[in-house]
């Protein structure tokens, strides 16, 4: 199972807006905020959907200061540390 997860840490509403689109695909939203924070996650055992939305949530990831990774059986297979912004 592929684990895709963002998050809107530096509370972006336009960041929100556009990152609340994802739930078209599936992506739950947890420990929300009213700030605006909180993390966006995908399960799936999808690998294009996990890639497909991991490239989406990089887009705002310039704008939104979250940690942005997938993680396939424990490791990390795309990971935004690795991307500085």
């Amino acid at each position: 199972m592929y684990f895709v997860k963002t998050r809107n840490w530096q509370q972006k509403r336009w960041v929100q807006f556009f990152l609340n689109i994802s739930h078209l695909w599936g992506v739950k939203r947890g420990d929300y905020y009213e700030d605006g924070d909180g993390k966006y996650i995908l399960e799936t055992s999808n690998k294009i959907l996990a890639l497909i939305t991991w490239g989406y949530f990089m887009i705002f990831y310039p704008y939104s200061g979250g940690w942005t990774y997938i993680r396939f059986e424990g490791e990390y297979i795309k990971n935004s540390d690795l991307y500085p912004a």
